[in-house]
């Protein structure tokens, strides 16, 4: 154990553990929660091109991330979409595929943009210095003055800046920010759109509800967060987006079109209806979650819920049922199995699913509406993945990665079937 310096939660930097600064990052690696600096020539040089700076952040020094490119630039696509062709910067109309075969325009996946987090208050020069940077997204909301060549001499003229609605007129008015030639507001992203992917879904939920209960994230957008119009964040406007994502269901212009089939090797829960009841089996803590059940004209919630601390909004439209579950105070389903609530139907069957883990991060989710139980992936003596079905109340079947099957019963061997 090393009293001066750490490498926190396998993420490949030198940290100096007394000042939870970064001292010295490789390609390989991600800056974790917790870090308030990022020290000078960090990063110089790495071409890192995955890094994601912490909402701890306060300090970013002299050259500490010089010559990396950075793939964080879901801001951007929101906004050229609210754009014609002709209200883009030139360097951003070469670097912008403007239609696919569906008409519907793209944008190229070379191109960079970096997220600088809210609590920010000192960048020391260079520190952005020969990044390919086509999006810079500032969440500060009272910038300062920093050095002319933080950025690229180019960034100035054909970068896009982006930064909150409320600072447009700040950032005219502070030397260097000032500088930039394509200043934009946030506020040109979705309303909902609280994580500013370019989706309004129950991310956006999970965010704002870590947002009210005091766990901020970098990529929180206030002017979408704000809902009720009254430029605070609170449970009225959790209420509203509650109610959005209620009415996107209703209109049948679901953001949250999960792929049922998905590999169930690379599933993280499984979701289905089982004899009524709806079951979630998770390997993570689940947030939040949104799920239409399709087949049904009741349901009946249920009491284990409810004693977990979380609530759950339930609509019925046509034969269809929709729930948004979810906890004000930032409580959560722990891993494992749950059965959430029973269908007044004789076969239920779940259309869609999307769940959120405790930091408003997706959770692979597969659906299972079969008859049969499934369990996720155990781990087998000879180290490979398994999945267990329950057949009856007292046999299993065990489905390993090869796809070889055993059927078990009281956990002794039948009998080996093969595929």
């Amino acid at each position: 154990d090393n009293p001066i310096l750490d490498s926190r939660e396998g993420c490949n930097c030198i940290i100096e553990t007394a000042t939870n600064t970064l001292l010295l990052g490789s390609y390989y690696c991600w800056i974790p929660e917790g870090i308030e600096k990022i020290g000078d020539y960090a990063f110089l040089g790495n071409q890192s091109r995955s890094l994601t700076l912490p909402q701890s952040l306060l300090s970013i020094g002299k050259y500490a991330l010089f010559n990396n490119d950075y793939i964080d630039d879901y801001f951007i696509r929101e906004l050229f979409n609210e754009q014609s062709e002709e209200e883009l910067p030139m360097m951003v109309q070469k670097r912008l595929n403007l239609k696919d075969d569906r008409g519907i325009r793209q944008w190229d996946n070379q191109s960079y943009g970096i997220i600088i987090p809210s609590k920010v208050r000192e960048i020391g020069e260079g520190a952005f210095y020969f990044c390919n940077l086509d999006s810079i997204t500032s969440l500060i909301a009272t910038p300062f003055r920093i050095e002319e060549n933080v950025f690229n001499y180019w960034a100035y003229y054909y970068s896009v800046l982006m930064v909150p609605s409320s600072s447009v007129q700040l950032y005219l008015s502070t030397e260097s920010w000032n500088s930039f030639q394509n200043i934009h507001s946030l506020t040109l992203g979705k309303r909902g759109d609280v994580n500013g992917d370019g989706m309004v879904n129950i991310l956006d939920l999970a965010t704002l509800v870590n947002q009210i209960n005091g766990r901020t994230s970098a990529a929180f957008i206030h002017e979408a967060a704000d809902l009720w119009e009254d430029n605070k964040i609170n449970v009225q406007d959790l209420v509203c987006l509650v109610n959005q994502l209620m009415e996107l269901g209703e209109n049948h212009r679901l953001s949250i079109m999960h792929d049922a089939a998905q590999d169930p090797a690379r599933a993280e829960a499984i979701v289905g209806c089982r004899g009524g009841q709806l079951v979630i089996e998770s390997e993570k803590a689940i947030a939040a979650f949104d799920i239409i059940i399709g087949d049904a004209s009741a349901f009946q919630l249920s009491q284990a819920l409810r004693q977990a601390g979380m609530t759950c909004q339930v609509k019925q439209y046509d034969s269809r049922i929709h729930l948004i579950g979810y906890s004000l105070t930032g409580e959560v389903l722990p891993a494992g199995k749950h059965v959430i609530g029973t269908a007044n139907s004789q076969q239920p069957t779940v259309v869609s699913a999307m769940l959120a883990d405790q930091d408003a991060r997706e959770i692979i989710t597969s659906i299972n509406n079969e008859t049969t139980d499934i369990c996720m992936p155990a781990r087998n003596a000879d180290d490979s993945d398994v999945y267990q079905f329950a057949v009856g109340a007292d046999a299993v079947i065990h489905i390993k990665a090869d796809g070889s099957k055993q059927l078990k019963h009281h956990s002794t061997s039948l009998k080996n079937l093969h595929p």
